[in-house]
């Protein structure tokens, strides 16, 4: 969480606290508050990830058809990073660029920690295994792996569907109770001066901190799994 968040969320609280009277309350609002970008990440890191895998399969798919026409490999990348689709594009032009100044493991290797995916690692390697010389027919090879990587971008789609319904359950629910808790404590004065007392302060201590530990848990669940990295080397 960036401190500019953590710092709107604190200026919420100290002001909260200040207003209500109980300190628990505005400590409990500011690490809600500080929460709410990572509850509502999901869907955009699954949709980023999706995406990736789908740029991956097609820049592969160019791959292959360029050195199936008898391209070199460099040239090869070079012609086609800037056609690559979404944000990828970004980083395959950047890597091509560096093949004109570093050894060529050592910009893929530079590709892959920058993409951070299991698939993009997988085609890393096979590029410096076509590189080296070692990869047999590299063509078949790139044309078979853009299938794996379509596949797994629809894997990964597929699940992120399949977390649609729990996603939005769960931030209705988490919106009810705090719209709840505000509405009772708005009108019924008398429990606002029950919450300011020691015990008052701290059962609301623990009914919050339970709310907020779910509260993390289900944006923990939300986020895409991590994949097992096979992390390519580069040459130094």
């Amino acid at each position: 969480m960036s401190a500019v968040v953590w710092a709107a969320s604190a200026a919420v609280g100290i002001v909260l606290a200040a207003a209500s009277g109980i300190v628990v309350l505005g400590i409990l609002v500011a690490v809600l508050l500080a929460g709410i970008p990572a509850f509502f990440a999901g869907a955009e890191l699954w949709a980023r990830q999706v995406n990736q895998a789908k740029a991956v399969a097609a820049w592969t798919r160019m791959l292959s058809e360029q050195t199936t026409a008898g391209a070199g490999l460099r040239q090869a990348i070079m012609d086609t990073a800037e056609r690559v689709p979404g944000a990828t594009k970004d980083q395959a032009m950047a890597f091509a660029r560096s093949l004109k100044d570093e050894a060529f493991d050592n910009a893929a290797a530079a590709l892959a920690e920058q993409l951070q995916d299991e698939e993009v690692d997988v085609l890393v390697a096979a590029l410096m295994m076509a590189n080296a010389g070692t990869a047999g027919d590299v063509a078949t090879g790139l044309r078979e792996f853009a299938t794996d990587c379509q596949q797994a971008a629809e894997s990964r789609q597929r699940s992120d569907t399949n977390r649609t319904e729990d996603r939005t359950s769960a931030r209705v629910i988490a919106v009810i109770s705090v719209a709840s808790f505000a509405a009772m404590s708005w009108w019924n004065r008398d429990m606002l001066t029950a919450l300011r007392g020691p015990v008052g302060q701290a059962v609301l201590a623990v009914g919050g901190a339970l709310f907020i530990a779910g509260h993390r848990l289900m944006a923990r669940m939300d986020r895409p799994p991590v994949g097992l990295r096979h992390r390519p080397r580069s040459a130094t």
